[in-house]
């Protein structure tokens, strides 16, 4: 918890949420992210508790369940998890960090790429159609929900 308390772009993020919140009061708001600003995404999306994020799609970001503290928890099981979704590749290191099969310790539903790959980078996803949606067919879902 002092590292999470002591970096200035978590905190960033939540206060940029904050922020588009306070001047578009009425914005349905999607949060995305890859990687680090995949946790950014979703630390944001928790911490700021806005009921106005619809959902938060992220992309090989680690678990940040554990960064997190108990009423966060309460809130994650109450509503947020289920707001979160997280795809990954399955043999990727830094996306699967700290997934848990115990889906109470995680801080998102986990889908995961058809593709075996351990690529890292979001060049290496083929599960968008031409509008720039997620093409669930190209994604396997996971128990961890």
């Amino acid at each position: 918890m002092i590292i999470l308390n002591s970096n200035l772009q978590f905190r960033s993020a939540v206060d940029y949420l904050d922020e588009i919140h306070r001047k578009y009061p009425n914005a349905e708001i999607i949060l995305t992210g890859h990687s680090l600003g995949g946790m950014l995404a979703k630390y944001a999306s928790i911490k700021s508790r806005l009921n106005e994020v619809k959902d938060t799609i992220t992309y090989c970001a680690p678990n940040i369940y554990f960064l997190l503290n108990p009423s966060d928890w309460t809130l994650l099981d109450k509503s947020y998890r289920n707001k979160i979704t997280n795809i990954v590749h399955k043999n990727d290191w830094i996306g699967t960090y700290l997934i848990d099969n115990d889906a109470s310790l995680n801080d998102s539903v986990t889908y995961y790429a058809t593709n075996n790959t351990s690529d890292h980078r979001i060049a290496s996803f083929n599960t968008f159609d031409s509008f720039g949606d997620v093409r669930y067919d190209d994604v396997i879902y996971t128990e961890n929900n």
